[in-house]
């Protein structure tokens, strides 16, 4: 997904939530102070509450089970024949790197990808990292992109042959689309 859908999409949701809390069921009771209209329920959740559970609820709760190949990319690695932790974040940064180059038109290239929790779980690893890119250089009449255009978080859970990369935002780590693939292995 293109940045700029993204803060599209992101400003569209902050504006539903500021209207909807502009609308609230108090009156003002002439000293300052409000109270709630008896006739209606408030929700207990605050708008940070609230975007928490929406990106959480959107993104997948369990692990797939039937996924498609690998993609057809030139240079992704293969997924390591023993998992360790060490192997799992190297391969899944080669993995990031490659396929977020091959398949975002705005990245030229990878700047760096921090590793910023792996966690060991029943039968693989999930890692999160954090990736800054290249922004290709803009031709003739194209928009030039915002500086964070090329950077975003990214979260992978490697469990068996079975792979699954979480893009989320930058800014908040939102999720925003999740992929799965089975992998090779190099042996």
């Amino acid at each position: 997904m293109h940045r700029r859908s993204l803060l599209t999409a992101t400003a569209s949701a902050l504006g539903a939530v500021t209207i909807a809390g502009c609308l609230g069921d108090e009156s003002d009771d002439g000293d300052g102070t409000t109270s709630p209209d008896p006739t209606t329920t408030r929700p207990t959740s605050t708008p940070t509450d609230t975007r928490t559970a929406t990106a959480t609820a959107t993104r997948a709760t369990s692990f797939p089970e039937d996924c498609p190949d690998e993609p057809d990319i030139d240079g992704l690695p293969a997924r390591p024949e023993t998992l360790t932790e060490s192997n799992v974040v190297d391969y899944v940064r080669e993995f990031e790197a490659v396929y977020v180059v091959a398949t975002d038109d705005y990245y030229s290239g990878i700047d760096s990808i921090t590793v910023t929790e792996t966690t060991a779980v029943d039968g693989g690893y999930d890692v999160e990292m954090a990736v800054e890119g290249t922004e290709h250089t803009p031709t003739g009449t194209e928009t030039p992109q915002p500086a964070d255009a090329t950077s975003h978080r990214v979260t992978y859970r490697l469990r068996g042959r079975t792979l699954v990369r979480e893009l989320r935002g930058h800014a908040s780590g939102a999720f925003i689309s999740e992929d799965c693939w089975t992998v090779s292995t190099g042996g």
